[in-house]
């Protein structure tokens, strides 16, 4: 069977590809370690979030300086739209922090962990030094699977925190599934080669891979929370 649909192949490759994300995304917050990991997991979120309108900004940056290039022209308004659909969203996650007793201030003077570099850095490489079409596989990652609200609820109960905890997480259940669909549309209207296609491709797996890692990594951190609980 034949999929002429470069966003039904897209989804295709995100399928395979995420079997080792999901495993460790649905056991994130199980045992007795997750109140505290929902900490970690927030501070996690917000240093990849707080890099997602300078990105889309650097995107739009390097379409305007290929006004002859087809494809450029197609992604600058829709990646400018994003911008705006974005922005705003690391103030969401710094809003919940302070639910779970964190100050801004704290939250803003960490230096973020390797695995949110590892995770986003890519993109503005092969954004500046390849194509800007990359970054559509990485939006493809992280707008692939909104949370519903079972999924909320039992985040809620695992944690003990309260509902106003998950504002961000709530919002983009609403917002990711429009998003998702806009992407497909988007990439169906490219004018994509053979190469634009794969480029999207190796940025969807790198996507992958890091986000995978940095998850696991927040199950480790969750074991070692259980660990200290065990040993009070």
């Amino acid at each position: 069977m034949t999929i002429d649909r470069p966003s039904l192949r897209l989804r295709l490759k995100l399928a395979m590809a995420r079997s080792a994300l999901d495993t460790a995304s649905h056991s994130l917050f199980q045992g007795p370690g997750a109140r505290q990991t929902y900490v970690d997991y927030l501070l996690t979120m917000h240093g990849v979030v707080r890099a997602s309108v300078p990105l889309l900004e650097r995107a739009v940056e390097e379409c305007a300086r290929r006004p002859d290039d087809p494809l450029c022209r197609a992604l600058m308004g829709y990646y400018e739209h994003h911008r705006l659909e974005e922005w705003g969203h690391d103030r969401w996650l710094l809003d919940d922090l302070a639910v779970v007793g964190l100050d801004a201030d704290d939250v803003l003077r960490r230096i973020p962990p390797a695995t949110v570099a590892a995770l986003v850095g890519p993109q503005f490489y092969w954004v500046a030094h390849d194509h800007p079409v990359a970054l559509m596989g990485y939006l493809a990652v992280l707008e692939g699977a909104p949370a519903s609200a079972e999924l909320l609820d039992r985040m809620e109960e695992a944690t003990g925190w309260p509902r106003a905890a998950f504002s961000t997480i709530e919002r983009h259940a609403a917002l990711d599934h429009g998003h998702r669909d806009d992407i497909d549309e988007q990439i169906d209207l490219l004018p994509l080669s053979e190469r634009d296609e794969a480029l999207i491709g190796v940025s969807l797996f790198q996507t992958v891979t890091a986000a995978t890692e940095m998850i696991q990594g927040l199950c480790r951190a969750r074991d070692r929370h259980a660990a200290a609980l065990v040993q009070r």
